[in-house]
């Protein structure tokens, strides 16, 4: 194409009507160019004929090369720019649930339940729909010892209610939990929630559940009682559709609160001798009989064996996983033995002269009796698994509990018999089989393996198999292509990972494979929305680092601090820690990504206004990323080096350095991570050269592509803010209040205070522009006292129409007034300005409180 035998690309008005063009100056049919993207001709001939076009990231991605304009990229540009002119964007206010259709996550047990229909009506019933005739319950806890079948009930209970509700029920294990913060975090987990900046986790969680209609089962309670009250609370509070299903040894103490105690199951009366015929109505004894069965199949109750299985089932008081454990023991015992061993084992313990109440001396008995019963290597294996929090695979097994004079055939022959003996449950999953413990068995296990000499070896084994996991690649290319497999399987190891880390960092720990673990984490952090953990994590592994040579997890963890807290406007402390990445990188001769560390400082000197280094700083990371030939991180330089020409008012310079990095973006293979990016700063720059339908044009197509990275993408505010600026600047203060009010919101939450000050700019010439002038000068005065707290630079691309309508505020108030009034509002809370303006109805395009 040339400029002599066509149009330019702006004599089209239509993505239609320049999509036809371009697809006959190729000589294409329909049918040509719907085989090369993917589409059916029938919907090329619609996108031709005006219907809603694709969305930019397609265009780019698929119609750019099939139309061959990866070379001419004025045209590919014109295309994905009219492709979002005629897109609409709804974005909903809260994040829609991926739980429809009545799913759930139950845990899938491979016995059946067993008894407990009373106690299991009452939770059905409690918790189902309320009826003229019965007041709503909407928690119910579920207490009583420890392998009473808390846990067993609740699920089946569950599992029972599913019809109940249409948003499914869902399953919360805290078992594994050791820090009561981190309670909300594994339930947002449970719902695929990423906690957002700035914004406590559990008011993400409390917005994210709104008004669906689902139960969730809190599971172990007991040793995060505080914690999960306040969960309860606040869901039950916020979320009125939601209701809760909690297992604990205590009750919650909420108001609202049914609690029913889970007795013993029942056993034969000692002071009657047991006849056959009635024996199976007692769920003690209906419980052995069908766990005695699963392993040993022959097994039948009999005249000589009823007296034996009462016995049993009264001295273990009736406790599910008492019964379980010893039923287990049918493989290489007769019943009578079993009798008789725990016979003589509670004698024992009951000897003395305070011995422990009966129900925990049956529980700690069986399970003793049982450890004893194992062979040395037995025990040495099961007190090593002791370490896992959450249920392990087999991999990591053999990790941790290899040793010099065990192989892995061995320990897999050893996995096995702890199986079959029921000390280890097998969970078979859709990709992998998990294995668990018991909480009680788990817990037993682990005192064991802390007292013995083998603890250290075992949880550094643990703490370098996770590290190992974590690791993947670590060059600069990988932190800017994440591998959601390796991210999904971090996930389904979390609670593994966090006790590794606990570790790393405790007095017996290992701080230089802490910090390796942290830096491994830093990216699943970002990208799975850990932020608040994250930031805990990366701040205590600090610590105990002064001591600790150079290292590449060092400065890599500097880096990722340096990132959140330049995202957080904390401008000053990120260039800090920024700094001492770039010097370790330097030390280690890591050239890529001291160039990108440099990079990542100029950029901030840009957003400090400091335009002189951050020219340096980037003009320098180009010129070696071209030498390198990293195209991707050319773009972004380019990009962001634009940015940096809106802000010096050059738009000339601003365009060629912005079309040639979105040239670099459209071709074949590259990634497209800074294509909304593009956009936002060149829709910057029609709005310095006050081209506002163009303006408008480009702030769409970025807020279309920002918003396919996810709800809370940071790019989503900022495409709302221009979509604001460029409404007021046309006098349309409704439209321009609508937008800069989701773009506030979204700043608040993701806790950017410099976009939160701009906001606050824009919404005082809304202000202006509706003649509340104290208004206006209020909110100005709140923003640029807040800007100048961050550090941050101000926005050239708004600047004149912001000084127009509050130069107006200022000639109707006098000067006097107004920096009276501004220098009120700048002693203004930031929270008591945010609450009044997230509130603000934008329909009125008006700001007064």
């Amino acid at each position: 194409m040339t400029a002599t035998s066509v149009p330019g690309p702006e004599a089209f008005d239509s993505f239609g009507k320049l999509l036809k063009y371009l697809r006959k100056q190729r000589r294409l049919t329909q049918h040509d160019l719907a085989l090369a993207v993917g589409y059916s001709e029938s919907q090329i001939s619609h996108l031709e004929q005006g219907f809603r076009a694709p969305t930019p990231s397609i265009i780019a991605s698929r119609f750019v090369s099939a139309l061959g304009l990866q070379q001419e990229h004025v045209w590919a540009f014109r295309l994905i720019e009219l492709a979002a002119s005629v897109r609409t964007l709804a974005v909903p206010n809260t994040l829609p649930l991926k739980t429809l259709g009545g799913m759930h996550n139950l845990p899938v047990h491979m016995t059946s339940f067993v008894g407990r229909e009373r106690e299991l009506g009452q939770v059905v019933s409690f918790l189902k729909s309320s009826t003229p005739n019965q007041a709503s319950v909407r928690l119910v806890t579920l207490t009583g010892a420890g392998g009473c079948g808390k846990s067993r009930l609740a699920a089946q209970a569950a599992l029972l209610l599913e019809d109940e509700f249409p948003q499914g029920v869902w399953w919360v294990d805290l078992a594994s939990l050791s820090s009561p913060s981190l309670v909300p975090q594994t339930m947002a987990a449970v719902f695929g929630i990423k906690e957002q900046v700035g914004l406590p986790i559990l008011k993400t969680l409390s917005d994210f559940l709104g008004s669906a209609r689902l139960l969730v089962v809190l599971d172990n309670c007991e040793h995060l009682l505080a914690a999960c009250a306040t969960l309860a609370e606040t869901i039950l509070g916020e979320c009125p559709r939601v209701k809760i299903l909690a297992t604990s040894r205590q009750s919650l103490n909420l108001f609202g609160e049914v609690t029913l105690r889970v007795p013993s199951l029942l056993t034969p009366d000692p002071h009657t001798l047991p006849s056959l015929m009635p024996m199976p109505r007692y769920d003690a004894v209906r419980l052995f009989l069908e766990r005695a069965t699963s392993v040993a199949p022959s097994f039948t109750l009999t005249n000589e064996n009823s007296d034996a299985v009462a016995q049993i089932c009264r001295q273990l008081d009736g406790n599910p996983l008492a019964i379980e454990l010893a039923a287990a023991r049918l493989r290489i015992m007769s019943v009578q033995e079993i009798a008789q061993g725990l016979d003589d084992r509670f004698q024992l313990l009951t000897a003395g002269p305070r011995p422990a109440p009966p129900r925990h001396q049956t529980l700690r008995a069986l399970v003793d009796w049982s450890y004893d019963l194992l062979s040395k290597p037995e025990r040495a294996f099961l007190c090593s698994l002791g370490v896992f929090a959450g249920g392990w695979t087999l991999e990591s097994a053999l990790a941790v509990a290899r040793t010099d004079k065990s192989g892995d055939r061995a320990l897999v022959e050893l996995l096995g018999n702890l199986i079959s003996k029921s000390l280890v449950m097998v969970e078979q999953r859709e990709t992998d089989v998990r294995y668990q413990m018991q909480d009680t068995i788990r817990d037993y296990a682990r005192k064991k393996l802390f007292a013995s000499r083998r603890r250290r070896s075992v949880e550094r084994a643990h703490a370098a198999y996770f590290l190992e996991l974590a690791q993947g690649d670590r060059s600069l290319d990988a932190w800017f292509h994440p591998d959601p497999a390796l991210y999904d399987r971090i996930e389904s190891e979390y609670d593994n990972v966090r006790a590794a880390l606990a570790w790393c960092q405790s007095p017996a720990g290992d701080p230089q494979l802490g910090i390796e673990l942290v830096a491994a984490l830093l990216r699943f952090w970002f990208e799975r929305g850990y932020w608040s953990e994250w930031r805990c994590w990366v701040e205590s592994a600090l610590i105990s680092t002064a001591s600790l040579p150079p290292s590449s997890a060092l400065a890599r963890t500097y880096f990722g601090l340096g990132t959140v807290l330049a995202f957080q406007s904390e401008f000053r402390a990120a260039t800090r820690q920024l700094g001492r990445s770039l010097s370790f990188y330097q030390e280690l001769g890591d050239t890529p990504w001291s160039v990108y560390v440099a990079f990542r400082l100029g950029w901030l000197a840009r957003e400090q206004d400091d335009t002189v280094t951050a020219r340096q700083l980037m003009e320098s990371s180009l010129a070696q990323f071209r030498a390198m030939g990293d195209n991707a991180r050319v773009a972004e330089v380019l990009i962001t080096l634009g940015e940096m020409a809106v802000m010096l008012r050059d738009p000339k310079w601003a365009k060629e350095l912005l079309q040639e990095g979105i040239s670099m973006q459209v071709a074949p293979g590259e990634r497209r991570a800074n294509l909304p990016w593009s956009f936002n700063h060149l829709a910057h720059v029609a709005q310095l050269e006050t081209d506002y339908d163009r303006a408008q044009a480009l702030h769409s197509a970025s807020l279309d592509l920002f918003a396919e990275f996810g709800m809370h993408h940071a790019g989503i505010a900022w495409a709302h803010q221009g979509l604001g600026q460029v409404a007021l600047a046309r006098g349309d203060a409704v439209l321009a209040a609508s937008h800069l009010k989701k773009a506030l919101t979204l700043f608040r939450d993701l806790g950017d205070r410099m976009g939160i000050a701009w906001c606050f700019a824009d919404f005082a010439a809304v202000a202006a522009h509706g003649k509340e002038h104290v208004r206006a000068a209020e909110l100005w005065g709140a923003a640029e006292t807040l800007r100048r707290a961050v550090g941050a630079r101000s926005a050239p691309a708004v600047q004149a129409i912001n000084e127009q309508l509050l130069g107006t505020s200022r000639a109707v108030l006098g000067d006097e007034l107004f920096d009276e009034l501004a220098a009120r509002g700048g002693a203004m809370p930031i929270q008591q300005v945010l609450a009044q303006l997230v509130t603000v109805r934008p329909e009125t395009g008006r700001v007064a409180p």
